[in-house]
């Protein structure tokens, strides 16, 4: 599992969010629960290690989606510490988001 933020993560073409954070887990449900009502989730220990699938997604994976998240989360980052050259990393993002979006197929 690959962490994007404090309360996101990455795994196998699924984005999630932190859902509880108990003694020895960590529950995780997936980004899609409410525009897609997926209910997908998986567990990970405190450690974000070891994924282990508890419920699967209604939705393909989308392996796009979660370095697309990665990018969002680092331009949010940039913008706020006060680089202007975020300006030129976020449209060489973009840029390559359209091209990526332009070669999949409907």
């Amino acid at each position: 599992m690959e962490i994007i933020k404090s309360n996101k993560g990455g795994d196998k073409g699924y984005v999630y969010v932190v859902k509880y954070i108990g003694i020895s887990k960590i529950t995780w449900r997936c980004s899609k629960r409410c525009s897609m009502k997926c209910t997908g989730e998986l567990y990970t220990d405190l450690k974000i290690e070891n994924p282990e699938v508890k419920t699967r997604h209604s939705h393909s994976k989308d392996d796009d989606s979660v370095k697309v998240e990665k990018d969002l989360c680092a331009m949010k980052e940039r913008s706020k510490t006060g680089y202007l050259s975020h300006l030129k990393f976020m449209r060489q993002k973009f840029l390559s988001w359209t091209v990526t979006l332009e070669r999949r197929p409907c």
